[in-house]
């Protein structure tokens, strides 16, 4: 992630968890997480909420991050350039196509999916 000065600096409490923030297994910690509750359940929160500004927000109950999870968790991408965050493809979305298979010529095909 971007620290003090745009320096790249490691986020400890996913290095505590020994899973990247560019690894979709972030979203599967955190579930785990969010099921667990407690202190586990609180840095999941705030988690998604620092890498997913799309999602429910911090606030959100647990429900709705897992459910929010379950649904996005094959459209999403993950961006450097946009900040160290995951992004929903709307494209995968729309054409319930996982975002990893819409490379090159397929995303751009009609009726690809």
């Amino acid at each position: 992630m971007a620290g003090e000065g745009n320096k790249f600096e490691v986020d400890a409490a996913l290095r505590e968890w020994n899973v990247g923030n560019r690894d979709v297994a972030f979203f599967t910690r955190c579930e785990a997480a969010l099921r667990a509750g407690g202190e586990d359940a609180a840095r999941a929160l705030e988690l998604l909420a620092r890498y997913v500004p799309e999602g429910p927000g911090q606030a959100a109950p647990v429900e709705k991050w897992t459910h929010w999870i379950a649904e996005h968790r094959t459209c999403v991408f993950f961006c450097d350039v946009g900040g160290f965050r995951w992004f929903v493809d709307p494209l995968a979305k729309a054409r319930s196509v996982p975002s990893t298979e819409l490379r090159g010529v397929a995303r751009i095909a009609k009726g690809s999916g």
